[in-house]
């Protein structure tokens, strides 16, 4: 299995994407994060990444529009949706488009970590 993984952190928040960054990196993830869906569609085009962290409720577009861009251009890359809302619609919606798990704000690492270690092993046994 591959040890190193590529997360990409989608957050309208500074604090938020710096906090999840510092969480990734210190358990020796290689993050990049971005404050917008656009901008690491861009990246995607020219880069590859494992998985994607990314918050539901952004300016321009949202969180759940570029899950439906990542499913059409990117299948098989993991995503993870997060929101610090209440609104089981929006969790709902997300698995519907194919989100491969979903966190709530404010994110424990404990749990976070669990989530992601989830996710790897789901992408490890595809692989095989």
């Amino acid at each position: 299995m591959k040890t190193a993984f590529d997360i990409l952190v989608v957050d309208d928040e500074f604090e938020q994407r710096t906090l999840l960054e510092e969480i990734l990196q210190s358990h020796g993830y290689r993050v990049s994060s971005f404050a917008g869906a656009d901008e690491t569609l861009a990246y995607l085009r020219s880069n590859k990444a494992d998985l994607v962290i990314c918050d539901i409720r952004m300016p321009g577009m949202s969180g759940l529009e570029f899950l439906e861009q990542t499913r059409n251009f990117f299948p098989a890359l993991s995503v993870i949706m997060m929101t610090g809302y209440d609104d089981a619609d929006s969790v709902r919606e997300s698995f519907r488009l194919g989100a491969d798990e979903f966190v709530t704000k404010p994110v424990r690492s404990e749990e976070l970590l669990l989530i992601i270690e989830r996710v790897i092993w789901q992408y490890a046994a595809l692989q095989n």
